[in-house]
């Protein structure tokens, strides 16, 4: 075996190595995404639909934040959207006023002057969102856009009392693991 077989074959030893490595090295990177994800899942925010209410030319809707994570969040905007009947999957933007609150009964509108502390969440807040218009039983969907991610939640509004969820998606986008 002459000089340059020998350097081929040492060659090909050390990338043979390198390639094991680097298998090893993607599982590792992988069982360490799973733990990072199973982390955020459990210390990631949350939010439902609570109750709503009729007032005179618009209805209240009150949802519920959670935040089980030690760091604190603020909650930056909320937007809701309705889903347009003659299109399935199709979502048109509705003009709201809303604000948190640390207190759990419907109230007239707030300013932020107001309730600007209450955009800090430790552990749960209460949003309340004002819309236009007439109560119509259809899909609405609620995102909420945090110091941490965005977060969808689609529900209907009835008007009336509601039990607890019999179904459960979560809907994430934006900086999620």
């Amino acid at each position: 075996m002459n000089w340059s077989e020998t350097l081929s074959v040492i060659s090909i030893l050390i990338a043979l190595a390198t390639f094991i490595i680097n298998i090893k090295n993607r599982k590792t990177n992988r069982e360490n995404l799973k733990l990072n994800k199973n982390s955020f899942d459990r210390n990631n925010m949350n939010f439902f639909y609570i109750e709503s209410k009729k007032l005179t030319n618009e209805f209240q809707v009150k949802l519920a934040l959670f935040n089980p994570s030690s760091t604190k969040l603020i909650i930056n905007c909320v937007k809701v959207y309705v889903e347009d009947s003659s299109k399935k999957e199709e979502w048109r933007n509705l003009e709201i006023k809303w604000w948190p609150s640390e207190k759990d009964e419907f109230n007239k509108e707030k300013l932020f002057r107001e309730e600007y502390k209450n955009l800090l969440v430790k552990d749960s807040k209460n949003i309340f969102i004002n819309i236009g218009g007439e109560m119509e039983y259809k899909n609405y969907r609620f995102e909420v856009f945090t110091s941490f991610d965005e977060f969808t939640h689609i529900t209907t509004i009835t008007g009336t009392d509601t039990g607890f969820p019999i179904d459960y998606k979560k809907i994430t986008t934006g900086n999620n693991v």
